[in-house]
């Protein structure tokens, strides 16, 4: 009697084993991110690549599932993330406000944005408070800091706000119709190398301290058992940085870097 219960048993955790290793196989992960953010993901010949690409497909290796990436402007990432018209997205700083449409995985990568200028138009800059009164170029949608978005609600910063997949502002920043712009410190000095404007664009330092970007899953999502989801992308993002995985990727994309500065 105790033997056929104990065999009973084993099925019947083979059979749930089987069961959800069969639904991941199944399942197709729709992702939002953006193609204009260098190394991270970006779009080379016309195909979409990048640390942060290279990183989520690997994910869904190691799990069994299929992605689908859809590549819109940052603004539109969002709302589709809150919407639940998409699965997930990335990356994505962790916010109080995101925190009520996001379910948080692992760490994608790391961000510092940094304040730029056109060469010739420096200004002392230590603080958010030294932008008053000036017109900062930004990508719709990008968080900062709750100090910078307290001084723009109350009109001491201006803000053009851009759906910038063709980095708009730095072009703006050049013609001089900005002050000033924000953007990721790898990033912007990218564009600007592949670009006219080499040499042409400084930085004045970060508005922030470097900061963890995440993948996310939409609460809004139709797709089956997230919570669970969650918890498996985040055990095997985690695994990702500590396997020497991620540093194997990045450094690939560095000396990419290095040769097109050559």
């Amino acid at each position: 009697m105790g033997k056929n219960i104990f065999r009973i048993l084993i099925l019947l955790i083979g059979l749930f084993f089987f069961y959800t290793q069969n639904l991941m196989a199944q399942t197709v992960l729709r992702l939002a991110t953006v193609d204009n953010f260098p190394p991270f993901s970006y779009k080379k010949n016309g195909v979409l690549t990048g640390v942060a690409i290279e990183v989520v497909f690997e994910m869904a290796q190691r799990l069994g599932i299929k992605l689908e990436i859809r590549t819109y402007p940052w603004r539109r990432v969002m709302e589709s993330i809150e919407e639940g018209v998409i699965d997930g997205g990335f990356s994505l700083f962790k916010t109080e406000k995101r925190k009520d449409f996001c379910l948080y995985t692992g760490i994608i990568q790391y961000e510092e944005y940094h304040l730029f200028v056109k060469k010739g138009n420096q200004f002392p800059f230590s603080s958010i408070k030294d932008l008053y009164g000036k017109t900062i170029g930004i990508d719709r949608g990008v968080f900062v800091s709750k100090e910078f978005e307290q001084a723009v609600y109350d009109k001491k910063i201006i803000i053009e706000e851009v759906n910038d997949m063709t980095m708009v502002n730095v072009k703006k920043l050049y013609q001089k119709r900005i002050d000033a712009m924000i953007g990721d410190k790898d990033v912007v000095p990218h564009y600007a190398m592949v670009s006219e404007f080499y040499g042409e664009i400084i930085s004045l330092g970060p508005v922030h301290e470097k900061q963890a970007s995440y993948l996310v899953l939409s609460k809004r999502s139709n797709i089956p058992n997230k919570e669970k989801l969650q918890k498996q992308i985040t055990f095997v993002l985690t695994k990702i940085w500590e396997d020497g995985t991620y540093q194997k990727i990045l450094s690939r994309y560095n000396n990419d870097t290095k040769s097109n500065k050559k």
